[in-house]
């Protein structure tokens, strides 16, 4: 993604956050980087996927009006923004539970899906911030290996990505932008161009609004 993002003429910067560490100290983390590295006029595009979006959006909530107001979009890729049905599988009494010992880690016990969609309801971002979803919609002929057993686990949930349901991918107040045909993972030859497009076209949205009397 930072090369598609160099390539579109933006100058990306990683937030450094523990990968199998509890969503809300990551979002601790995130918070705390916007507030020590963002400056009054700064124009932020932030872009997480999967398990950093729940981080991302607690950070959002938690910002004071004039860091928060730096943010200008938040594009959330596939995000687990509720939670997962597989860490409430994996972490109980099921079949799952055997795979326990491989992900017993804070991470996985932030995920699931009571404790997230708890903080799901107390998520509040700032009016002006354009907040865009980007989810896979699958089907069976396009599943990939990677997450078909996942998948299957979770068709009796209802329609999934392969790690999350479909309908706890949108963040609240965002728009959606839905790619038939994939699955959690997003990946082919085409993601870069995808990824310079997405952003391409985000830039433009906001250039649109800034320029409308509203400033919406």
């Amino acid at each position: 993604i930072c090369i598609a993002l160099r390539a579109a003429g933006m100058t990306p910067r990683l937030i450094p956050t523990d990968e199998i560490g509890a969503i809300e100290s990551n979002a601790e983390r995130v918070a705390d980087y916007l507030r020590r590295t963002t400056r009054p006029g700064d124009r932020v595009i932030l872009v997480s996927a999967s398990k950093s979006s729940p981080e991302v959006a607690l950070a959002l909530s938690a910002l004071e009006p004039e860091t928060a107001s730096r943010v200008k979009a938040w594009i959330n890729i596939v995000g687990t923004l509720q939670g997962t049905p597989l860490a409430d599988e994996v972490l109980g009494d099921g079949p799952l539970s055997r795979y326990r010992p491989y992900v017993d880690d804070p991470g996985m016990h932030s995920m699931v899906t009571s404790l997230r969609r708890e903080a799901y309801k107390t998520l509040r971002f700032p009016d002006a911030l354009l907040v865009i979803n980007y989810i896979g919609i699958p089907v069976t002929s396009t599943i990939s290996k990677e997450v078909k057993d996942s998948w299957l686990i979770l068709r009796p949930y209802g329609p999934n990505d392969g790690l999350n349901m479909l309908a706890d991918l949108i963040a609240p107040n965002s728009v959606t932008l839905a790619d038939f045909g994939r699955d959690h993972y997003m990946v082919d030859e085409t993601l870069r161009q995808r990824t310079i497009a997405l952003i391409n076209t985000t830039v433009e949205w906001l250039e649109s609004c800034a320029a409308r009397p509203d400033g919406h």
